[in-house]
């Protein structure tokens, strides 16, 4: 289905916790000259089981839109999570797509286990991880990648 939603990614019922909310707000803050940030961004993981955990189901997200922008960890894994609550937002080094290159690109962190990408789009689509295959074929035999 192709989806147009507001980021809620500073809201403390996302992640229920407060925490999590100044989390996301303090880099946010950090963040601030980027094109893609909290604010205005919703968070993908590579890994399936991962992304289960937030829906019942994992879909794989294709961005829509000349306004599209990317951002991950440069030592990928999770932006919050339990394991990382105590991390300093301020020592975090977040890569964004476009103006951070040369280093672990976009196609690294996709390739990467567990790791969370930023990702900001006006809509998006989102694929069912089952029928992925599917439409990947379809999207060769037509000469689109």
């Amino acid at each position: 289905s192709i989806r147009s939603e507001p980021s809620d990614l500073l809201l403390p019922s996302t992640y229920g916790s407060a925490e999590a909310s100044n989390f996301f707000t303090s880099l946010d803050k950090q963040m601030q000259s980027q094109p893609i940030k909290p604010s205005n961004g919703h968070l993908a993981v590579t890994n399936i089981d991962a992304a289960k955990e937030w829906g019942g189901y994992a879909a794989s997200i294709w961005p829509l839109g000349e306004n599209v922008h990317f951002a991950w960890l440069e030592e990928g894994g999770e932006f919050w999570s339990d394991k990382t609550r105590d991390r300093d937002v301020n020592n975090m080094k977040v890569i964004v797509d476009g103006v951070d290159c040369g280093r672990f690109s976009l196609e690294d962190a996709l390739e990467g286990d567990g790791v969370e990408i930023l990702f900001r789009a006006e809509k998006f689509l989102m694929v069912p991880v089952s029928m992925e295959e599917e439409l990947l074929r379809g999207l060769k035999s037509s000469f689109i990648i």
